[in-house]
């Protein structure tokens, strides 16, 4: 989970008005992350969202259009947080796609309702689904520590399609040589994966979601 401290923002990329936005996102999205260890996503309602951010829910409408888009903002946040991982750790091939895949299976262990309504969402939104480009001021906000321009920052899409491509060069992959399909067909698994788990009790479902996708993954090899 991302519970990281706000320390001061440079004026010379972030106005007070961004600041003050980035820190009502950050705000509002640790509540929903913390709740929902406790309850369903479906069960935190607006109102109370509202309340612990001590926003209006004028204020709440402004930034999200519906209660959805703290998940599209979150999964956003989760890819900027494997990007950096992964320049910070140079990760490739292989090792790469284990690092995503474990953060959804941290996902599906400690918040199982946000994994499901994030394939939910995904699925009425309407395509082509824009991901939500964070700004300077959430980065501060959220990443307080990195220095951002030497971060690789690429979208979930291209991230994994890179994967692949690297698996492929070096052969850790020897079963297909397109990086373009194989990327479908991770994202595919990565998320039917997550619908696969949810007929399990709440304690298999992460080991089920993990153990589905590497699975899938070492069939490759």
């Amino acid at each position: 989970m991302i519970y990281i401290r706000i320390l001061n923002l440079s004026k010379h990329m972030i106005t007070k008005r961004t600041q003050n936005a980035a820190h009502i996102r950050f705000n509002v999205i640790n509540y929903v992350l913390e709740m929902c260890k406790y309850k369903d996503f479906s069960k935190v309602h607006v109102t109370e969202i509202c309340q612990a951010s001590a926003i209006s829910k004028v204020t709440f409408f402004k930034y999200f259009d519906r209660k959805e888009d703290v998940l599209m903002l979150y999964k956003s946040i989760i890819n900027t947080s494997i990007c950096i991982e992964v320049s910070q750790r140079q990760l490739k091939s292989i090792d790469g796609l284990e690092l995503v895949i474990n953060r959804f299976v941290n996902m599906v262990s400690e918040t199982p309702s946000i994994a499901r309504e994030l394939v939910s969402t995904i699925l009425h939104t309407q395509s082509p689904i824009l991901p939500i480009i964070l700004t300077e001021a959430d980065k501060a906000v959220f990443f307080p520590e990195i220095h951002f321009p030497n971060i690789n920052l690429l979208s979930f899409w291209d991230l994994v399609e890179g994967f692949m491509l690297e698996a492929v060069l070096i052969k850790d992959i020897t079963k297909m040589s397109n990086s373009a399909d194989l990327a479908t067909m991770f994202i595919a698994n990565l998320y039917g994966a997550i619908v696969a788990s949810h007929i399990k009790s709440q304690d298999q479902q992460a080991v089920v979601f993990g153990n589905s996708i590497k699975n899938w993954l070492r069939c490759l090899s």
